[in-house]
């Protein structure tokens, strides 16, 4: 099982750097865009979501990927990088702390936004 593992991460990891550096920059936006779209449906699923509204997730945030990508000012990754990062060492650790249930009518709703930011 590990032997299987350790094969698909290094088939992966050359696939991917492949792609990083022989794709032209519309390409590789286009690939992630794409793998992003599969984590999303993968997350509507986890989430409990029927598959139409699932796929409807994944198009929305493979989208969003696109369109954030396409948009290039310089200081864009910087500022996304940031408020992930103010997730990770802010949020995250007090939603572990104080145990913050999701549940009631905006379980659903706040399970997709969190995996969109996770994602």
């Amino acid at each position: 099982m590990l032997k299987t593992r350790a094969l698909t991460a290094l088939v992966l990891l050359a696939l991917f750097l492949s792609a990083l550096f022989y794709l032209p920059a519309a390409g590789f936006v286009a690939l992630a865009a794409v793998a992003t779209a599969g984590a999303a449906s993968e997350w509507g699923r986890l989430c409990g979501l029927k598959a139409l509204a699932s796929r409807a997730v994944a198009l929305l945030v493979g989208a969003g990927v696109a369109l954030i990508a396409s948009y290039n000012p310089a200081d864009l990754g910087i500022r996304l990088i940031q408020c992930v990062g103010v997730f990770w060492l802010l949020v995250a650790p007090l939603w572990l702390v104080f145990k913050w249930p999701m549940k009631g009518p905006i379980k659903g709703l706040a399970s997709v936004l969190l995996g969109a930011v996770l994602i």
